[in-house]
C-alpha cells in the first residue's frame, strides 16, 4: 500500500508500506486482483486480509468496506503492484522514490546489467531512457526531456521509437535512439 486513508475503513489496522497478499482467502498478486475482488461488494460488506509487513510477516485483518468513488465499497488505501522478489547471485537494492512505470523499469534493469559488467552495455557512456505504457511507447514532452538528459551530460538517450524524430530534432550534441 503506498497510501492510507486515515478515516478509511483500514486505518490503524495497516501502514503505508505493508502489502496485502490475500482478500478473503484468495491470493492477491496485483492491486487489480484486490479491486477485481472488491467489485460487486457494497459498502458495509465485511472483509478479511492477509497483510504481510514491511519484514514479510504475515496477520489477518478484518473490515467493513466503505463508500468509495463509485457505488461499490472502497478500503481507503491506494494500492502499488511490487514487483517480484528475486533471488539471485548478488544484491539488488532500488531506491526509485516516486519514479515508476515501464520506462523507469526498463532503465533501472539497463543500469543492473550494467553495473554487473560494466564493459557490456554502456562501456563508459551515460545512457538514459524514457517511455510509456506496457511496451515502453510514446512520451509526451520528449523535447524537455532531451534538454533534460543533455543537461546532465548524458551520451545515448533511448526514447519510444514514436519520439524518435523529434527527439532527434530538439537534441543538440546528444546521441538519440528509437
Amino acid at each position: 500500500m503506498a497510501h492510507v486513508l486515515p478515516s478509511g475503513p483500514l486505518a490503524r489496522k495497516v501502514r503505508a508500506g505493508e502489502t496485502i497478499v490475500a482478500l478473503d482467502g484468495r491470493p492477491v498478486r496485483l492491486a487489480a486482483d484486490l479491486a477485481a475482488g472488491l467489485a460487486g461488494r457494497f459498502p458495509g460488506t465485511p472483509v478479511s486480509l492477509r497483510v504481510e509487513d514491511v519484514g514479510g510477516e504475515p496477520r489477518e485483518v478484518t473490515a467493513d468496506t466503505a463508500p468509495g468513488f463509485d457505488p461499490e465499497g472502497a478500503l481507503g488505501v491506494s494500492l502499488v503492484t511490487r514487483g517480484p522478489r528475486v533471488d539471485g547471485p548478488f544484491e539488488v537494492r532500488v531506491q526509485a522514490g516516486d519514479i515508476g512505470g515501464p520506462s523507469a523499469g526498463l532503465a533501472i534493469a539497463l543500469e543492473i546489467v550494467d553495473r554487473r559488467d560494466p564493459a557490456a552495455l554502456a562501456g563508459a557512456r551515460r545512457v538514459a531512457a524514457t517511455g510509456a505504457g506496457g511496451r515502453v511507447g510514446p512520451v509526451g514532452g520528449i523535447a524537455f526531456k532531451v534538454w533534460a538528459a543533455d543537461r546532465e551530460s548524458v551520451d545515448l538517450l533511448l526514447v519510444p521509437a514514436a519520439n524518435y524524430e523529434e527527439a532527434v530534432r530538439a537534441s543538440g550534441r546528444l546521441r538519440v535512439a528509437g
